[in-house]
């Protein structure tokens, strides 16, 4: 009787090959050598709208219910965003808020817990439009090193780079 059941995100990479390049696009860089990133697609637009209209349907809407338990990190909840649900995943708590990723825009956010909603199965339908990544076999950046973070927010202005999938 004091279980609850919790969400956290399966990864599942489709048809990413290794040893091939894909072309991303960064959308907010965590650290010095780790981002949140899209694959570039025609059709990112019409897809998170999409994306966003199912999750916002009054018949979906009217079936969410908060949080009754403090989120772990790593869990799917929706966020409630002016006025808007979102898929996301608990990235690290703060005293009473939490910082989570939104999923589909790849952008982090501060949300308190009566913001927090529970995960639906049906939401895992559509496959999450970022990802996270990190950049590997280097020597690891301090993350108070500065000019490595001016370096990655050059790469965030490029319109398109070139991943290598290992």
């Amino acid at each position: 009787r004091d279980r609850e059941e919790i969400f956290v995100e399966r990864k599942d990479f489709g048809l990413i090959v290794p040893q091939q390049h894909y072309d991303i696009k960064i959308m907010f860089i965590i650290s010095t050598n780790k981002f949140i990133f899209r694959f570039i697609d025609p059709d990112y637009e019409t897809k998170l709208e999409d994306i966003q209209t199912k999750i916002n349907h009054p018949s979906e809407t009217r079936n969410y219910k908060k949080i009754a338990f403090i989120p772990e990190v790593s869990q799917l909840v929706l966020v409630k965003d002016n006025d808007e649900f979102k898929r996301a995943k608990v990235i690290n708590d703060i005293d009473d808020s939490y910082i989570i990723w939104c999923l589909d825009e790849g952008c982090l956010k501060s949300a308190n817990m009566n913001a927090l909603y529970d995960w639906n199965l049906r939401l895992n339908d559509p496959k999450f439009l970022t990802d996270e990544m990190e950049i590997s076999n280097i020597i690891p950046f301090n993350d108070n090193d500065v000019k490595a973070k001016f370096r990655l927010l050059d790469f965030q202005r490029i319109k398109t780079l070139k991943a290598l999938m290992m």
